[in-house]
């Protein structure tokens, strides 16, 4: 079966059968693909008889010269017109003004004897951040539908923001894919019963708002990091920015363009077990000599060695609902594995309803302190056995140590954290939860970094101090006990 099909759910249909009146939209991330499918509707506005519009982000000799290279020569055809985008022709685009222009456009066409109009645009990023609101947007294709205006819409994903070009592909019933017009199945219609609804309307822009804020620090991070780097990285940068479109966009093109990925990615539900992955994962399991079958599999199954506490970093990001990146080490078959690994959250309403996880082979950053973790060990045994020969164990650790519950609950600490922290015992005490300590660390807002060797965990926080100060650290996390007794040993090493 053809991939689109597969996609949309509908076979897909060639592009030269575009209808009068449809609203399409193309989503590239290579100009010559923009123009390929450009110069096809041109074709197809002239077999139908129509006046033929292109609003064109490059200059008009550009845009001529590379239609002319593949069959349309503008200076042959005075029906078709193209108009460069510029910043005063941006500024003037109002709802009014928009309205304005389609009726003279349709009134134009038939004027000349044209049966119609269509009009392709390139869409420039200075007019995506116009978008006018849900209603307007309702008039606008009610009077392109009575004008029986045909209209394409090109964005690059490669410059547009992701968040806009998410929130425009649910403007769109068909997509172009490889030259094929398919049926997108996450349009929103505008006029239909419910679409409006204000309490639904203000979940989904309060989620947007959160996936907004979280890649706009993930993109300053990003650059901070990588402004002493060379244009290779640069263009990594924008990969990802590519990437992360491709995996939060609807399934329409997500396996061509997931496909087309190096990183191993793949998607996961909340039983941990995949249930979308890219050639990459399955050339992966063929290198390692394993079923290459892995829908319905669990993430344990696939990478045999990865350590069973790493469920918790799945935990909170379906709990929490915001990207968490980390540094990881396993053996797989015998072979060490180390890895970059960015979960991202995929929302179903306000609930995150599977995770998004991009995998790639690097060197480990981030080494652990020696000792440490044999150290961890007896914090263990003492936890488990308050009384026991191991007891006193943790006044005995010369950094802060917290014992906590998941929830951040305090049940224990030791003499070094008050004295880190500038509390008192009994102050410290009746803070009950490590809330405003972990309070500067951005936790709402900033994309988790974790460091995960074969299951020892660390990340670097800010801590707050009783007198308002902050504190540069690396925690230490270890886990024990089982369901209701399940504690957290947080050991805090300020940098030095």
């Amino acid at each position: 079966m053809d991939k689109g099909a597969l996609l949309s759910g509908t076979r897909p249909r060639p592009l030269s059968s575009i209808r009068p009146g449809e609203k399409v939209a193309l989503f590239y991330r290579h100009s010559s693909e923009m123009y390929e499918v450009m110069a096809e509707l041109v074709r197809g506005a002239l077999e139908r008889h129509e006046m033929a519009v292109i609003e064109s982000r490059a200059p008009l000799e550009q845009a001529g010269n590379e239609l002319k290279a593949l069959g349309v020569e503008l200076s042959k055809h005075p029906e078709i017109m193209v108009l460069p985008w510029s910043d005063e022709r941006i500024r003037e685009l109002t709802p009014a003004f928009i309205s304005d222009v389609l009726r003279q456009f349709s009134a134009l066409a038939r004027t000349q004897g044209f049966s119609g109009a269509t009009l392709i645009q390139d869409v420039p990023e200075g007019l995506v951040v116009q978008v006018p609101l849900a209603e307007t947007w309702r008039d606008l294709d009610r009077e392109r539908r009575k004008l029986r205006i045909t209209v394409a819409s090109l964005y690059d994903v490669t410059s547009l923001p992701p968040n806009i070009l998410v929130s425009s592909l649910t403007s769109y019933p068909t997509i172009i894919l490889q030259g094929n017009l398919c049926h997108n199945f996450y349009y929103l219609p505008q006029d239909k019963n419910g679409a409006n609804d204000p309490s639904k309307d203000l979940q989904q822009r309060l989620n947007q708002i959160r996936t907004e804020s979280v890649h706009r620090v993930m993109e300053d991070d990003e650059r901070s990091r990588l402004r002493d780097i060379n244009e290779q990285m640069h263009e990594e940068m924008a990969h990802r920015r590519m990437s992360e479109f491709a995996l939060l966009q609807a399934e329409n093109n997500t396996r061509i363009m997931l496909d087309a990925m190096a990183d191993l990615v793949f998607m996961v539900d909340r039983g941990l077990k995949v249930t979308q992955g890219n050639q990459a994962l399955v050339s992966y399991l063929e290198e390692r000599g394993m079923d290459t079958a892995f829908e319905g599999r669990s993430i344990f199954e696939l990478f045999p060695g990865l350590p069973s506490e790493i469920k918790n970093l799945y935990d909170e990001v379906f709990a929490i609902g915001q990207p968490t990146l980390t540094e990881e080490a396993f053996d797989v078959n015998g072979h060490r594995f180390e890895t970059e690994v960015r979960r991202v959250p995929v929302f179903s309403g306000d609930v995150v309803d599977r995770i998004v996880v991009i995998l790639r082979q690097k060197p480990m950053s981030e080494l652990m302190r020696p000792g440490m973790w044999e150290f961890a060990e007896l914090l263990k045994a003492e936890v488990l056995e308050p009384h026991g020969p191991l007891r006193g164990t943790k006044e005995k650790c010369p950094h802060m140590v917290l014992i906590t519950d998941t929830g951040g609950r305090l049940f224990d600490f030791n003499q070094a954290a008050c004295d880190g922290l500038g509390y008192t015992r009994e102050e410290l005490e009746a803070l009950g939860s490590t809330a405003p300590i972990f309070a500067p660390t951005n936790r709402d807002v900033r994309l988790h970094r974790r460091y995960n060797f074969n299951g020892r965990m660390s990340m670097p926080a800010t801590l707050g101090r009783k007198d308002g100060s902050r504190l540069e650290a690396i925690c230490y996390f270890a886990h024990v006990g089982q369901g209701d007794g399940h504690k957290v040993i947080t050991v805090l090493m300020p940098n030095r």
